[in-house]
C-alpha cells in the first residue's frame, strides 16, 4: 500500500517484507538444497547470506 506523498517519513508505515525476500527464502532455499544434495551445495549458504546482505544494504540506501 502506498502512501500519501504528503505523510512525513516518521509516520509512514514501515514495511518489513523485504525483510522474508532477502533473508528467509534465500536461506530456506539454500538450506534445502544443502540438505537434499548431501552437502554438495552447501556453497549456496554464503550465497544465500551475500544476497542478504546486498539486498538489506540496498534497502537501506533507499530509505535515507
Amino acid at each position: 500500500m502506498t502512501e500519501p506523498h504528503e505523510v512525513p517519513r516518521q509516520y509512514r508505515r514501515h514495511d518489513h517484507t523485504w525483510v522474508l525476500g532477502v533473508w528467509v527464502l534465500p536461506i530456506a532455499v539454500a538450506a534445502a538444497l544443502t540438505a537434499l544434495t548431501g552437502g554438495l551445495l552447501a556453497i549456496t549458504l554464503p550465497v544465500a547470506v551475500v544476497v542478504g546482505i546486498v539486498g538489506t544494504v540496498l534497502h537501506l540506501r533507499d530509505q535515507a
